[in-house]
């Protein structure tokens, strides 16, 4: 179903829901989700843009490979990010990024996709940032309702 509105949308629920505390199943899911994702990193000199930067996992997380640029629909968790750490962060839409082409080494999609009524014209956006020989990386919840029911290894 489209919501027509989703930019409010999500601004909204950035207000209600705190993307900064953690119950024990997302902390699990979200180490387990991370290490994966550090494995896909090599060098120390990359810009690397993180879309839907939710709570900052990103700048915790991959600081040591590269330069970390946050974007995001929520200014208020983009606020609460550069408050913990300096870094660049810009508030906008994943359908409309407002980066040149080719600028960055890396560009993270993670757990942003299944909210935007049209994830092509994102993916699209990010390939257009995207220098060549870099690497666009997404995830997705597999199925949010069963994943604290899943084995480590599912």
């Amino acid at each position: 179903m489209e919501n027509k509105d989703y930019r409010s949308h999500y601004q909204i629920d950035a207000e209600l829901f705190n993307y900064f505390e953690n119950n024990k199943y997302d902390v699990d899911y979200n180490r387990r989700l991370h290490t994966c994702l550090r494995k896909l990193f090599s060098g120390s000199a990359n810009k690397i843009l993180d879309i839907g930067s939710g709570g900052g996992w990103s700048v915790e997380t991959l600081s040591e490979f590269g330069n970390i640029h946050l974007f995001d629909l929520s200014h208020k968790n983009l606020c609460a990010i550069k408050h913990k750490s300096e870094t660049n962060a810009v508030v906008g839409d994943a359908l409309f990024l407002p980066f040149k082409k080719n600028c960055f080494d890396y560009v993270i999609i993670s757990e942003v996709l299944e909210h935007i009524n049209n994830p092509l014209n994102a993916i699209e956006q990010a390939f257009r940032i995207l220098k060549s020989g870099g690497k666009l990386i997404i995830t997705t919840p597999y199925n949010e309702k069963i994943r604290y029911y899943l084995c480590v290894h599912c």
